[in-house]
C-alpha cells in the first residue's frame, strides 16, 4: 500500500493541534514505516514525516524522543541535499533546542555549532541565522562565558535589526551581559533603548517587560552581593526594577510574577548581602549611581 495521501496528513495535523499527539504519532510512525517499506530507508516524505513527529513529541514535552526524530531528519537532510546545505542545518538547531530543554547545554552547543559551520557557507534566511546567534548566546550563557555569550546575542540583535524580531528582548539579553561583566552604564543605554521595541512588541507594561525588569534586577541582585565589587547602588538599582516588575504583575494579576518579585526580594534582603555594609572598597567608575536612567525612563 502506498503511503497516505497529503490529506491525511492534513487532518492528523489538525488532530495534533487539538491536543491528540499520541494519535498523531502513531499515525506518522506507521507513515514513515510504510515509506521505509517503499522506497528504502532514505526518502524525500520521511523528512517532513520525521519533522512533524519531533514536533508531536515536543507538544508532549517528550524531548528525548522530539530529539531522537530531529536526528533521524537530520540524516535524511545529509542524503537528500548534501553535507553543507541550508535544509541540512536546520534539524540540527531543532535538536539543539531539545537538548537545551533537557538542560544538556554543552550538547546542544555542539549543535548550534555544527549549524553554524553549515550556515556560514550555506546562509538561511536572517530570521533563522537570529534564532541560532540567540541560541548560541543562551548556551554560552548557561555555560559560563560571558564573552562569548555577549558576542552571540550582539550578533542576533545585529540581525534583529533587518527581521524586526524580538528587537527588545535581544537588548536585554546583550545588556545583561554587559551588565555581568561589571559595565552597568552600557547595560543600562541598551536596557533603556529595548523599551520602544518591547512597547511596540507587546504592547505599554506587558507581562513580557515585567519579566525583563525582573531579570535585570536579579542581574543586579547578583552584582550587588559580590564581595569584591557590590555596593549599596546596585542593591538601590535592583529595588527599582522589582518595583517597577510588581507594578506591572499586580496590574496584569500575575501570582507567578508577584511570587518571583517577592522572591528576588527576599534574596536581595538576606543578611549576607554585602550591600548592607561598606568594605572600603572603591566603588567602580562604571557602577556609579548617576550613570542610571530613572526608572520611569524605562516604562
Amino acid at each position: 500500500a502506498e503511503a497516505p495521501a497529503d490529506e491525511a496528513h492534513v487532518v492528523v495535523r489538525v488532530r495534533g493541534r487539538l491536543g491528540e499527539h499520541h494519535a498523531a504519532i502513531e499515525h506518522y510512525r506507521k507513515s514513515a514505516q510504510i515509506t521505509t517499506g517503499l522506497h528504502g530507508a532514505y526518502h524525500a516524505k520521511l523528512l517532513d514525516s520525521y519533522l512533524v513527529t519531533a514536533l508531536e513529541y515536543q507538544a508532549l514535552e517528550d524531548y528525548r524522543h522530539e530529539l531522537e526524530f530531529h536526528e533521524l531528519g537530520y540524516e535524511q537532510s545529509v542524503h537528500e541535499y548534501g553535507e553543507v546545505h541550508v535544509e541540512t542545518a536546520r534539524p540540527l538547531l531543532n535538536a539543539g533546542v531539545a537538548l537545551e530543554q533537557m538542560n544538556e547545554y554543552e550538547k546542544a552547543l555542539e549543535k548550534w555549532l555544527h549549524a553554524e559551520r553549515i550556515w556560514k557557507e550555506a546562509p538561511p534566511p536572517a530570521d533563522e541565522l537570529q534564532l541560532l546567534y540567540t541560541n548560541l548566546g543562551l548556551a554560552y550563557e548557561r555555560l559560563g562565558d560571558v564573552q562569548l555569550a555577549l558576542h552571540a546575542y550582539a550578533t542576533a540583535l545585529r540581525l534583529s535589526e533587518a527581521t524586526g524580531k524580538e528587537v527588545g528582548e535581544l537588548h536585554v539579553s546583550v545588556g545583561l551581559m554587559h551588565l555581568r561583566r561589571r559595565d552597568a552604564p552600557s547595560a543600562e543605554a541598551l536596557f533603556a533603548a529595548a523599551h520602544p521595541h518591547l512597547e511596540q512588541a507587546h504592547g505599554p507594561q506587558s507581562e513580557t517587560q515585567a519579566d525583563l525588569l525582573a531579570d535585570i534586577a536579579a542581574e543586579y541582585i547578583d552584582l550587588a552581593r559580590d564581595d569584591e565589587v557590590g555596593q549599596p547602588a546596585h542593591a538601590d538599582r535592583a529595588r527599582e526594577y522589582l518595583a517597577s516588575a510588581r507594578a506591572i504583575f499586580v496590574r496584569l494579576i500575575s501570582p507567578e510574577g508577584m511570587e518571583r518579585v517577592d522572591k528576588l526580594l527576599a534574596e536581595l534582603d538576606a543578611p549576607d548581602d554585602p550591600a548592607e555594609y561598606d568594605d572600603g572598597t572603591e566603588p567602580l567608575e562604571t557602577a556609579e549611581a548617576e550613570e542610571y536612567l530613572p526608572i520611569e525612563d524605562l516604562l
